[in-house]
């Protein structure tokens, strides 16, 4: 991966973009010294958000499976996103068809 700063990048965005779609080689940008982005293939990113989102779901049936083996458990939730999602939720108001 190359690290690039910010004003460099700028300078050499054009080979960047073509590293990231052509050679699958991600380009790491700073400003001020400090992490600012990172530039990676449309491919590269949807492998990570497919990870991601495996993950997820792996998280929430874990959780699932443990609250039905012990319902006495209480269970802790980071955001409502994650609750809605262990709840099947699907954005709109009716229930989950199960907990």
């Amino acid at each position: 991966m190359d690290t690039l700063t910010l004003e460099q990048f700028r300078r050499q965005l054009s080979d960047a973009v073509g590293r990231a779609e052509h050679g699958g080689k991600a380009t790491y940008v700073t400003r001020h010294g400090h992490p600012a982005a990172v530039l990676i293939s449309p491919d590269d990113y949807e492998d990570l958000i497919r990870l991601r989102d495996e993950y997820d779901r792996k998280v929430v049936l874990e959780r699932q499976a443990a609250a039905q083996a012990d319902p006495d458990r209480m269970v802790a939730f980071n955001s409502a996103e994650e609750l809605r999602t262990a709840l099947g939720s699907t954005g709109d108001a009716s229930p989950p068809d199960r907990c």
